[in-house]
């Protein structure tokens, strides 16, 4: 992970591949961020947690979301799977409860970073072909766990 001079952790290749690896071994992690401008934020990312209970806010099922927790501020889990592409600024603002500024401007790229080193965007079109053929992420254990690209419905369930 990529640190500057008081420690801090900042935007580079190797801190968005660290983050993904603690991801994939650990599901969590907890990370004091940096713009380089000035601001700090400790970041709290979860990957895949278990849920229980009836889960809202347009979240269908815990684990096809990253979770990410500015401390002091919000909390979102932004979808894994099905993106249309990266992030804006302006919507990782209005879920986390930030003001739109260079801090977020530089918080969306380590988010957009650290989400396309997961794997998950992928192209809309013919979506029945793609929800065969693709790799399996590493926290689903076959295809048949995984959501279908064009419903949600977990493969395993489609009639």
């Amino acid at each position: 992970m990529k640190m500057d001079e008081h420690n801090e952790v900042i935007n580079h290749p190797d801190t968005y591949d660290a983050i993904v690896e603690w991801l994939r071994v650990q599901k969590s992690i907890l990370i004091g961020w940096t713009d380089q401008q000035g601001s700090h934020f400790d970041v709290l990312f979860n990957l895949s947690p278990d849920g229980q209970g009836n889960i809202q806010r347009g979240l269908h099922n815990s684990r096809y979301f990253l979770f990410v927790s500015v401390i002091g501020k919000g909390t979102f889990g932004f979808k894994i799977f099905d993106r249309a592409g990266d992030l804006f600024p302006s919507y990782v603002a209005e879920k986390l409860s930030l003001s739109e500024n260079v801090t977020t401007e530089e918080l969306t790229t380590l988010l957009n970073e650290v989400i396309t080193r997961l794997g998950n965007v992928r192209e809309p079109e013919d979506y029945v072909e793609k929800c065969m053929s693709y790799e399996i992420p590493f926290f689903f254990e076959s295809k048949e766990d995984m959501p279908c690209d064009s419903c949600g419905v977990v493969r395993s369930k489609h009639d």
